[in-house]
């Protein structure tokens, strides 16, 4: 996308309908003080889309992410060349969203060793691709989401990304046509795996 005249540079990672639908999850789950978490910022696309929810009720939303890009993507090239973490900060001040989001800047798997089990409504997971890491990160923050909250991804197109949900959630897994966006809603008594 490039700086626009405000001075934003947000890399549009998700489509407009995917910026949209993941806006309208968002808000599905409405509850005062939500305390949502995503997985891989980077500059504050989809960020943006799910704090422009949470700034009408009063949550927040827990940013992870290193910013230094992934072994498996692009980002690890523009990362030696920008100061990514700068560019994020910056885009979310000029959007007014700053004063909602928490960054932890560190890895998925540092960041789940300190949020605690059953205090999410919601987590986006838009990281690492491999199906490798998709598992993990599945499976390390399954047990931060409260029962009936609702865990949301990017890129099921990618074969890592759907090999590991088709594993691990199977048939509750819906996929939202048109997109790349997949979801799941955490109930009582799902996958035993994933407590």
């Amino acid at each position: 996308m490039g700086v626009d005249s405000r001075g934003l540079d947000i890399a549009d990672m998700l489509t407009l309908e995917e910026r949209e639908r993941l806006g309208m999850f968002v808000k599905h789950i409405d509850k005062r003080d939500m305390k949502a978490l995503e997985i891989g910022s980077w500059k504050g696309c989809s960020a943006k889309a799910i704090a422009e929810q949470l700034i009408e009720t009063g949550g927040t939303l827990i940013c992870v992410d290193d910013w230094k890009g992934n072994g498996n993507a692009d980002t690890l090239q523009i990362a030696t060349k920008e100061d990514v973490f700068h560019i994020f900060r910056n885009n979310m001040q000029i959007l007014g969203l700053w004063d909602i989001l928490k960054p932890m800047i560190m890895t998925s798997k540092e960041a789940s060793l300190i949020v605690e089990d059953e205090t999410l409504d919601f987590i986006f997971l838009d990281a690492d691709h491999s199906y490798e890491e998709v598992k993990a990160d599945i499976l390390r923050w399954m047990p931060k989401l409260k029962y009936d909250g609702a865990f949301c991804g990017h890129d099921l197109d990618h074969e890592g990304v759907r090999l590991a949900t088709e594993e691990l959630l199977s048939d509750k897994c819906i996929k939202l046509d048109g997109t790349r966006l997949w979801f799941y809603r955490k109930e009582v008594g799902d996958a035993k795996v994933l407590r």
